[in-house]
């Protein structure tokens, strides 16, 4: 019989609650959870809002919480990896969709009806476009708040471009194409965030 690699003993020593192997356990794993935290955050806003060491804590947390679930899962090293990743992308954005948006206390209500409907366009289910929704509150919690102005100018309260940029003191090109600019870093950040580490 293959004795147990050092990945399994220390495994099962968590389980056993061995608080010396549980210490061992957060000191060696505490790097890849802060570095996929770290690297999902690339907008500074998000990053003054959330802090990494506290999505560690909470991937950790949960983590003992429910070793006995996931222990019959990870068959190596690479296996915990993988699902520490995957805890540490799902806190994070389970908190930027609790996370109240922009000042005053908006929500994801001022996106305006026809964004909505546009990402809705072939959606057939109400679980799709729940999904729809939650992937539209992702994206507005990512946009600064210059952007959000922009969003709110141009889509909620429907103003043309020259007029927007009259109020910004900025000109009707240069308005589009911060906007512009703005959501295609957003999908840069979501298409990372999906890309396997």
């Amino acid at each position: 019989m293959d004795q147990p690699t050092r990945f399994e003993q220390l495994l099962e020593r968590v389980m056993d609650g061995d608080e010396v192997a549980a210490t061992e356990f957060y000191e060696t794993y505490k790097g890849p959870i802060l570095r996929t935290a770290r690297g999902r955050m690339k907008n500074i806003q998000l990053r003054r809002e959330i802090d990494s060491n506290d999505i560690l804590n909470t991937v950790m947390k949960s983590f003992f919480a429910r070793i006995g679930k996931f222990k019959w899962k990870l068959d190596t090293e690479d296996d915990l990896l993988k699902l520490l990743r995957t805890m540490t992308r799902n806190k994070i954005f389970d908190r930027i969709r609790k996370k109240e948006t922009w000042k005053g206390g908006g929500k994801l209500t001022e996106l305006s009806a026809e964004v909505i409907d546009g990402l809705s366009r072939g959606v057939s289910t109400p679980a799709e476009f729940a999904a729809i929704k939650e992937l539209a509150e992702m994206v507005w919690e990512c946009m600064p708040p210059d952007l959000r102005e922009l969003y709110r100018m141009r889509f909620v309260e429907k103003m043309p471009w020259d007029q927007i940029g009259l109020q910004l003191g900025s000109g009707a090109d240069a308005c589009r194409k911060q906007t512009q600019r703005g959501f295609e870093e957003i999908a840069q950040q979501f298409a990372e965030h999906y890309h396997d580490d």
